[in-house]
């Protein structure tokens, strides 16, 4: 079913990212540390954590199931 396909892709897309920041994760980490100290760390990730959240807000779409879960 196109449910069951979506929820295959999401959690495929969520084990890449999940990849994705353990690959790179560090490596950028140490430049915002060499460049901008702790405060470069502590500001890299508020910028991740709202550009999270504005793609949250703006392309999330509720899903509509027939029955609860």
């Amino acid at each position: 079913s196109s449910s069951r396909g979506r929820a295959k892709f999401a959690n495929t897309v969520l084990r890449s990212m999940f990849s994705f920041g353990f690959l790179f994760g560090p490596l950028i980490g140490a430049l915002l540390n060499k460049s901008m100290g702790y405060a470069g760390l502590f500001g890299g990730t508020v910028v991740i954590l709202l550009f999270t959240l504005l793609l949250q807000v703006f392309f999330f779409k509720e899903v509509k199931t027939n029955r609860p879960i």
